[in-house]
């Protein structure tokens, strides 16, 4: 199964070490490049959020009006 995510599930769970929830629920988990911006944004936060983006299972698309 794939899942869209937005910014705050993917922070929370990074925060309290269980990203790794995600992959056993989804196979893969499809973020927008704005939600991917925010990640890598995140100066103030703990570094474990922006670890998000080097996972191999989070894809990050352009997002598009279907």
């Amino acid at each position: 199964m794939i899942v869209v995510s937005d910014t705050s599930p993917l922070s929370s769970l990074a925060i309290v070490g269980y990203i790794s929830l995600l992959r056993q629920i989804y196979n893969t988990v499809i973020i927008p490049e704005a939600v991917a911006n925010e990640l890598a944004n995140t100066s103030d936060e703990d570094e474990r959020v922006t670890a998000v983006l080097s996972l191999d299972w989070i894809e990050i698309r352009q997002a598009t009006d279907q």
